[in-house]
């Protein structure tokens, strides 16, 4: 998705069913990162996050791990302003179904 969804969209009704663990939407150019929560029909809530954005030189780092059954994602925000790369961890999502 390109614009981040509104926090009483009508995505909760799908995020309960499908058991998303996070959204990654697009990019505003001042604000890439974790952007907000949304809350399921269940009451769980799911993690936004925007990415970055070419011209701002900013960008999402995900990775993927499964540690002994237990699955998680890891994002973090890299900043390449001024030819290095400065990356800051920004959460763990642990509840992957």
């Amino acid at each position: 998705m390109h614009k981040p969804p509104a926090a009483d969209c009508s995505l909760a009704s799908i995020l309960s069913a499908h058991k998303v663990a996070a959204i990654f939407a697009g990019h505003l150019h001042s604000s890439p990162g974790k952007f907000s929560n949304l809350k399921t029909t269940t009451g769980q809530l799911v993690p936004v996050f925007l990415s970055g954005s070419a011209d701002e030189r900013t960008f999402l780092r995900v990775d993927f791990q499964n540690f002994n059954g237990q699955r998680s994602i890891r994002i973090a925000k890299i900043n390449t302003t001024g030819g290095n790369a400065i990356e800051q961890a920004l959460a763990t999502v642990l509840r992957i179904p």
